[in-house]
Parts: structure tokens; C-alpha cells; sequence
């Protein structure tokens, strides 16, 4: 691993205010300025500024500027006026003059919170936290980014929230706290995957990748490392899927830091040259990365005189755009703005002096009758407390013993807390990494999972992916359930995705094969693993291959159900140590595969609390097949909870059916 720096990318809030009106800012720029000409001195020609500007905005950042003075002069209206503090705001914030872009977003906050409009106050103050994180005055950005968190949470608008916690987890992650990094990081992802954004999405899983990178640094955890390069991977695949946005460049650019770091050269080297070909031609902070990052995969690369090139460059463009009094031209934007509002405040405190002096004159004459009223109560208080002085004496002893007693259960349940939240937190990461419902929905004609780990976390897992025009779906039970099963679910997870996606495998046994003597090598010697099932499905040929190891799949065709072949070893350490076979199974109209784990079959319950075993098992499934997917998962899960009735769970399950 190199020591160079990484740095968790921002996501910049800018003018969401304007979505109302995104559809005309999006007209050709000559239509909106005659239409602005035949309006000019109506209030639509307000809205027409607004939208020239916005529009200017995206790379001509003077003319953005010029369009928004102009509001102004427009009109007297001080939301429009806002409106245009954060425009011009926004383009001094690309122009790099972080002073300038501060005055005008100060001067927006000041109205909005002259309205107390909460929403509008957490974007600004958003944006100002941006401007402080960007020129190393974290602690100032952190002050701004909570108060923006406190505004959207007290309003319940998840709308920008996703930004400012993506923010938060900035600081978090300079502040060497990984893992409240990564919590606000996956709040974050939640909201954007909600809201459907997937583009913001992709750059906050890749702000998770970058975190568990540094966790491995620092701790050579293997399991920090294969989640690092699986939320890598997954973020580029994402914003592969996607057309250009604002986020493509810097997860580009942070994958091939990545790729350097973990020695994977070549494959950085090609996704430098994506970033190349998409990166804007303007130069700014994200230029300066661009620069940096592709000299670093020059470097390693073995091209020393083109990396050379590069960071001369790097070093001329950085040099115009940055001077060392820039942080000190910001505290004075602050000092500003806090002077402009204790002014405010102290006129308003003026107005009520006379009627607080009213109020305490009058209440002077109450407070000498409470007075005399407080001296009666006391005289009876003490007395009555001498009469019961005794009494208390002896309950003393008795609250005393009560309280220890009481401070102990408390501890108790505090550590209890600890070690369920960690072990949901664990949760959180396992279910991030199963394959996900829309991944499935893309590929599968019809399926359903059911899926019930025994604890939180499970042994058992589910995992999906996509190559060229190939699906490959993998069923697995881990060694162990609970959390050392969960850790072990996690390894395999990022062993099968490392085969597939990284080094391309393409055959189901030879990947169970990589995953064998990765997992060999991370548990040193010590027998665990997983049994389970890998599928690659190719639609074109109409074939399933896979690879089985002691979990082999059920075929229904015909009315008849078969347990097909499987090989009687585990993936990992075992008693055999052969080469895994390939199977394939030609594809039929009407057929249906199960894939399953052994803690169905193995749970004890019944009228004589037996195993429910195998044979039963396939008997439900070969009875219902003909059912929907959906009807045939509530079938199972009704007939396990009737059979397990009040008895322990005993391991985790999962059955998967598919529709072929």
C-alpha cells in the first residue's frame, strides 16, 4: 500500500432551490435571453436571470455571475435576491475565489433566517461548509455541516440530507474515524438509493470504499481490504451504467488511486483514460486531482517521463489558482456575518428593555408576598423533617444497597447494547453486499428468497453479479453461523467478486477454485469455509453451468424433481483436495431450480421434534412449483415457523427458487 493521500470526494449541494424550474433552465441559451428581451421589466424576466444564470453555470462562470448581478436591479423581491447570492456564490466557489463565493452565500443565510426557513438555511449553510472544508478550515466546516444536519432533521426533509451527512463523514474520515465515517457514509447511501439517485449513490459507495481502504492501511485486515475493493468495484459499475454527471470524473479518479494502491496497475491505467476522455477542460481543484491521480498510475505504469509531465503541470496550475492568505480572507467573511447578526439582535433586544422593566416592577410586589409565603413554608418543612429523621436514617441503607444494585444492572445492559449495536452495525455491512432486488429483477425471469439467519448476522448468504452477458448467482453456508459465520460470508463475498470482476474467470469451478486457495491463504491453515452452489447463467445458449460443493441444486421438470450432482468437498480446507467439476444443465420451457442450505432440512420440530430433512423438503417444493414465486416463499416460511413452533432455531436458512 503507498502513502499517498486519499481524500473522501464532497457531494456539492448547489441549487436544488431551482428544481421547480429545471425544464426551462434547460432551453437552448439563445432562446431564454430573447424571451428575457421581449420580458425585460415583468417579474417573468426575474425568473428568465435566474434561469440564464443557472444555465451559465455548468462552465461559463463570469457569465453566470453577470446574469445574477443583474437580478438586483430586476427587482426588490429579497428571496429572488437569494436566489442570486447563491448563483454568484456558486460560480466564485468553481472560479476558486472561496472569499467571494463566502460574502454570498453569507448574505443568503442572513435571509433565510430572517424568514426561519429551515429547508433553504440547511442547503446554504451546506454550501458554506463546503467552502471552509475546501480551503483546510475543517473545524468551521464541521460547525456548518451539523447545523445543516440539524435543520433538515428538524424539518424531516431527507431532500439534502444525503449530501450533508456524505459531508460529515469527510470530517469523520479526517479526523482518522473510520467508522463513523463509514455510518454517516451508509445513512447517506440509504437516502440516495431511496430517492433513486444513483449517481450521488455511486459516490458514496465509493467514499465507503475509500474508508475501508484506510482501515486496511492502518490494520491489514483482509476483511477491510476485500470490502474496500468490493464498494469500489460496485461504484464503478454503477456510474459506468449511467450517463455523464458530476460525480463520474471523481469516482473514476478515486478507483484508479484504488487500483494503484492495491498494485492492480494496468486496470487503473484503463480507468485514467475514462476519466481523461470525460474530464472537463477547466481549471479547478478536480483538474489539480485529475493530474495528480494520473501521474501516480503513470508511475507505476513504468512511464516516468510522461508522469513527470504530468505533475509539472500539476505543479504550475496549482500554483496560479491558490494564495496563502486565502483562509484568512475567509474567517473575515465569517467575522463579517457574524457582526451582521449580533447588530440585528441587538436592535431587537432594544425594543423589549422597557416592556421586561414593566413586567419586573410588577413583579417585584408578587415576589414579596411569595416571599413571606416560602419563609412559612420552611418553618413547617423543618420541623417536619426532624420528625421523620429517624425514619429516613434507616431507609437510608435500604436506597443505598437499592442503588448499587440498580447502578449494576445498568452497566449490564449498557454492555449488552454495545455488543447488539456492533453486531447490527455488522448486519448493515452483510446485507449491503447480498445481491440486490434490482440486480435480480434485471436477470431472473421470476424468483423468490427466502432468507432467515438464525442471530443478526448470518453464515448463510446470497450473492449476484453480472459479466459481459453472462449472470452468476451463488447460494453458500458459511462455516459457523452468527458472527463468525458473518465474517466468513464477507471474505467469501469479496474472494468470488475478486475472480469474477477482477480477474475474469469465467468458469463456475475454476472461481470456486481461486475462492479455495484465497480462503486457504487468509485462515491460515484452519478448516473453514463454505459449502454452496455457483450458477452462471447464459440466456443466449439457454444453459446453466455450475459448481457445487456438498449443496448441489434441485431441478423440477416434468412433474419430477431430481437432486442433481455435486461434488463432496467443501470450498476451503477439507479432506479432499480435488479439482471442482464443471456441471451444466441443458434449460427446458417450464423449468425450476432450488438452491438451498442445509438449516431448512435440520431444524427440529414437529409433533416429535425430529429433523425436518431433505426428503420433506423437496416434497413441498415439487408440490407447489406450479405456484407464483412469490406465493411459493410464504409457503415455506408458514411451513418452517408451524414445524419450529416454540423450539430454537438451530442454523440459518436460504432457499432460492428460480424460474428459468
Amino acid at each position: 500500500m503507498t502513502s499517498f493521500a486519499k481524500k473522501p470526494y464532497l457531494l456539492v449541494t448547489f441549487l436544488t432551490l431551482l428544481v421547480a424550474n429545471i425544464n426551462r433552465a434547460q432551453m437552448n441559451i439563445d432562446s431564454l435571453k430573447a424571451e428575457y428581451a421581449k420580458q425585460k421589466g415583468t417579474e417573468a424576466a426575474v425568473q428568465l436571470l435566474v434561469n440564464i444564470s443557472n444555465t451559465y453555470s455548468k462552465n461559463e462562470f463570469d457569465s453566470s455571475i453577470h446574469y445574477a448581478k443583474l437580478i438586483f436591479t430586476a427587482t426588490t423581491n429579497k428571496r429572488m435576491h437569494a436566489k442570486a447570492d447563491r448563483l454568484i456564490g456558486y460560480a466564485y466557489f468553481n472560479k476558486t475565489n472561496f472569499r467571494k463565493a463566502l460574502d454570498h452565500y453569507f448574505l443568503a443565510a442572513t435571509y433565510y433566517e430572517s424568514i426561519n426557513n429551515d429547508t433553504l438555511m440547511a442547503q446554504v449553510y451546506n454550501n458554506i461548509g463546503q467552502m471552509f472544508y475546501y480551503n483546510y478550515n475543517k473545524k468551521m466546516a464541521k460547525e456548518y455541516w451539523i447545523k445543516a444536519m440539524e435543520k433538515c432533521k428538524a424539518v424531516k426533509n431527507e431532500s439534502y440530507l444525503s449530501d450533508i451527512l456524505n459531508n460529515l463523514g469527510a470530517i469523520c474520515w479526517d479526523e482518522k474515524n473510520y467508522k463513523k465515517a463509514i455510518e454517516y457514509y451508509e445513512e447517506s447511501a440509504a437516502i440516495d438509493l431511496k430517492k433513486g439517485d444513483y449517481a450521488s449513490y455511486a459516490g458514496v459507495i465509493n467514499n465507503i470504499g475509500m474508508a475501508y481502504s484506510e482501515v486496511f492501511e492502518v490494520s491489514n485486515d483482509m476483511i477491510s481490504k476485500n470490502m474496500s475493493q468490493a464498494y469500489y468495484l460496485k461504484s464503478l459499475r454503477i456510474i459506468d451504467s449511467l450517463p455523464y454527471n458530476i460525480y463520474s470524473v471523481q469516482i473514476y479518479l478515486s478507483v484508479a488511486g484504488a487500483l494503484v494502491d492495491f498494485e492492480r496497475n494496468s486496470l487503473a491505467l484503463m480507468v485514467i483514460k475514462k476519466a481523461e476522455a470525460k474530464m472537463p477542460k477547466v481549471l479547478n481543484k478536480e483538474y489539480l486531482n485529475f493530474l495528480n491521480t494520473k501521474a501516480r498510475v503513470l508511475l507505476n505504469n513504468k512511464k516516468p517521463v510522461d508522469a513527470y509531465l504530468c505533475l509539472k503541470r500539476y505543479v504550475v496550475i496549482k500554483d496560479s489558482l491558490f494564495t496563502l492568505d486565502a483562509n484568512a480572507q475567509m474567517l473575515e467573511a465569517e467575522a463579517r456575518y457574524e457582526n451582521d447578526k449580533q447588530t440585528k439582535e441587538i436592535e431587537l433586544q432594544k425594543s423589549d428593555i422597557e416592556r421586561k422593566n414593566l413586567k419586573l416592577r410588577q413583579s417585584t410586589i408578587v415576589g414579596y408576598s411569595l416571599g413571606i409565603g416560602v419563609l412559612l413554608l420552611i418553618v413547617i418543612a423543618f420541623m417536619t423533617y426532624r420528625r421523620y429523621a429517624e425514619k429516613q436514617k434507616a431507609n437510608k441503607i435500604i436506597s443505598f444497597q437499592k442503588e448499587e444494585v440498580e447502578s449494576k444492572k445498568l452497566i449490564i445492559e449498557e454492555k449488552q447494547r454495545e455488543i447488539i449495536d456492533s453486531i447490527n452495525y455488522a448486519k448493515r455491512i452483510q446485507y449491503s453486499l447480498l445481491a440486490n432486488e434490482q440486480l435480480l429483477k434485471n436477470n431472473l425471469c421470476e424468483y423468490f428468497i427466502f432468507f432467515n439467519p438464525k442471530d443478526i448476522v448470518s453464515g448463510d448468504f446470497y450473492w449476484a453479479t453480472k459479466k459481459d452477458n453472462k449472470f452468476y448467482m451463488a447460494v453458500c453456508d458459511s462455516t459457523g453461523h452468527g458472527v463468525p459465520g458473518a465474517f466468513m460470508s464477507l471474505l467469501s463475498i469479496g474472494s468470488l467478486s475478486e475472480a469474477i470482476n477482477e480477474n475474469n474467470i469465467t468458469e463456475p469451478n475454476e472461481v470456486f477454485e481461486y475462492v479455495r486457495k484465497r480462503l486457504i491463504e487468509s485462515m491460515e491453515g484452519q478448516r473453514d469455509g463454505f459449502d454452496g452452489v455457483l450458477l452462471c447463467i447464459d440466456e443466449s445458449k439457454k444453459k446453466v453451468i455450475y459448481a457445487s460443493a456438498h449443496n448441489g441444486p434441485v431441478l423440477v421438470r416434468d412433474g419430477t424433481i431430481k437432486e442433481l450432482d455435486a461434488d463432496k468437498m467443501p470450498v476451503g480446507m477439507g479432506v479432499r483436495d480435488e479439482p471442482f467439476k464443471k456441471y451444466s444443465i441443458d434449460v427446458q420451457k417450464g423449468d425450476r431450480l432450488y438452491l438451498y442450505t442445509d438449516g431448512f432440512a435440520d431444524q427440529f420440530g414437529g409433533p416429535k421434534k425430529k429433523k425436518f430433512k431433505y426428503k420433506q423438503l423437496n416434497e413441498i417444493l415439487l408440490f407447489n412449483c406450479m405456484k407464483p414465486m412469490s406465493e411459493q416463499r410464504e409457503i415455506l416460511k408458514q411451513t418452517f415457523n408451524d414445524w419450529k413452533g416454540e423450539l430454537e432455531q438451530v442454523d440459518d436458512v436460504c432457499v432460492i427458487g428460480i424460474h428459468l
